[in-house]
């Protein structure tokens, strides 16, 4: 092969790589606003509501130390609805992430603070909802391993 067919296999080889790579970043971006859309979309009034008032469940103090002695515990019927309602809407998002439908990055960046939060103090509480329905909120708890990985500083030895 001549120097100039090398010259132009190469210069095509580095060309579709740039091209690529393009592509692929176009997608991405794509997908992080398509994802940071449908999270907008998702934070109407009743969810902000709802996930404040499970705030002040935690904050209440209620979920500290539980034992349950039935399917709703300590909670009453009302809080334990709106305990579910919140599980419930980070399952469906967990679920969108782990199906490739949500930007992984951009749904931690929205939810990551407030989704770890529930998640620490609700975790007694899935395992106890666990005895009677193994399969509930496992997608929220996939998520919310990953949500912990993502917080922890890394360490890097020898710097």
């Amino acid at each position: 092969m001549s120097r100039l067919a090398w010259w132009l296999l190469i210069l095509l080889s580095v060309l579709a790589v740039g091209w690529n790579v393009r592509r692929t970043r176009h997608r991405d971006r794509t997908t992080r606003e398509a994802t940071r859309a449908r999270l907008a979309e998702h934070e109407d009034s009743a969810s902000l509501e709802r996930i404040e008032r499970v705030r002040r469940l935690i904050d209440s103090g209620v979920f500290i130390g539980l034992v349950y002695p039935g399917p709703w515990g300590s909670l009453g019927e009302d809080d334990a609805r709106t305990v579910h309602s919140v599980l419930d809407a980070f399952e469906r998002i967990a679920g969108r992430v782990r199906g490739g439908q949500y930007d992984a990055a951009t749904v931690f960046e929205h939810y990551g603070e407030v989704g770890l939060t529930l998640w620490t103090h609700l975790r007694p509480y899935v395992r106890h909802v666990r005895h009677y329905e193994p399969d509930r909120w496992r997608d929220f708890e996939w998520l919310a391993i990953d949500w912990m990985r993502r917080s922890q500083p890394r360490h890097h030895p020898g710097r």
